[in-house]
């Protein structure tokens, strides 16, 4: 904020609190419980002295946030009166509705980014490279990695090869029914954070041979690679995952969730409500109105899986080859890619 028109700001507030606070009047930052307060800051931090007034109160998911006024009835449709609950950001209410809310539960959220976490018990020790921090589940850590803009590039690879009439499943369907292949091979932005910025990339080894549906299987082996990576990593740092729970937009394709669990060698489960968000939300309206003690306890009673999808043998046997080969050349094409910057 600009010195000199701090004294015109009245409160500062997150986009999702806003929203509650343009609805009920109540202001607040919502947390699942008091161990994240030190990620959004200190009680008298020194760098927010200057505005300590304007930040407002921390609050549990979950607790009252007053009820719905007439003008929030007024911009909403909301009828006035209704109770208004502190609800979470969206990866919180992810984790919620997926029922990840034990250690050794793994909620894989795909969409538009994609968050892999991990349910560790809150004594876990182990060392990584991840980052790890409270997880939303009372008493337990998050063990995380998230592949940035998965979604959107593969929609960019569907408008690039004019394939936006084509039904999502129906192409990912054709995809599938290709035999795993290195070739054409789609690596994600080469520069830094590596294999998990997916916000460009290049595509090499192709022939006059290869078409859409070849460079659409290098785009989602790629995803599924570095999803099956991060997977080993957790492994490697002494962290179980007994149980994979996929949910958001990417995981309504059945075709994608069958690939995926080739890709990884692991059984996926599949949450009734997909956009599990909308479940968690309502775990923690639950949890505020008093049906449930704690949002474990909801989780484990509202949510249920409807479907799961077993990897096919043969194909993972195929898929951790191909991935070893992949790793390789991905180092390969990371240093030539840093060499022509030095030199360009």
């Amino acid at each position: 904020v600009e010195s000199g028109r701090i004294s015109s700001v009245r409160r500062f507030l997150p986009c999702p609190e806003y929203i509650t606070f343009r609805i009920s009047g109540e202001a607040g930052v919502f947390i699942p419980d008091d161990r994240v307060r030190p990620l959004y800051w200190d009680d008298g931090a020194d760098e927010f002295a200057f505005c300590q007034d304007l930040l407002p109160p921390f609050v549990r998911c979950g607790e009252s946030m007053g009820r719905v006024t007439t003008a929030g009835e007024a911009l909403f449709g909301i009828p006035a009166g209704v109770p208004v609950y502190a609800g979470a950001t969206d990866y919180v209410t992810a984790i919620y509705g997926s029922g990840a809310v034990k250690p050794g539960m793994l909620c894989d959220r795909a969409g538009t980014s994609e968050g892999v976490n991990l349910c560790l018990p809150e004594g876990w020790s182990g060392e990584s490279g991840l980052n790890l921090s409270p997880h939303p589940a009372p008493g337990c850590l998050n063990l995380s990695a998230i592949l940035s803009s998965s979604g959107p590039l593969f929609e960019w690879y569907r408008k690039s090869f004019g394939l936006q009439s084509l039904e999502y499943n129906s192409m990912i369907s054709e995809i599938r029914e290709l035999e795993p292949a290195l070739r054409p091979v789609f690596f994600p932005s080469l520069g830094a954070g590596g294999g998990r910025e997916f916000n460009s990339g290049a595509f090499a080894g192709l022939s006059p041979a290869h078409g859409a549906m070849e460079m659409g299987r290098a785009v989602l082996q790629a995803i599924g690679f570095e999803v099956s990576l991060i997977l080993d990593e957790f492994e490697r740092c002494g962290a179980s995952v007994d149980k994979m729970i996929v949910c958001g937009g990417q995981a309504k394709s059945d075709s994608w969730n069958r690939m995926k669990a080739d890709i990884v060698g692991r059984e996926l489960f599949l949450p009734d409500v997909v956009d599990a968000e909308l479940t968690g939300a309502h775990c923690i309206a639950a949890v505020g109105r008093g049906l449930y003690r704690d949002f474990a306890e909801a989780a484990g009673n509202e949510v249920c899986y409807n479907r799961s999808y077993e990897p096919d043998p043969k194909r993972h046997r195929q898929y951790r080859e191909l991935l070893s080969l992949y790793q390789g050349l991905f180092r390969s094409a990371a240093k030539l890619e840093s060499d022509l910057l030095k030199n360009s």
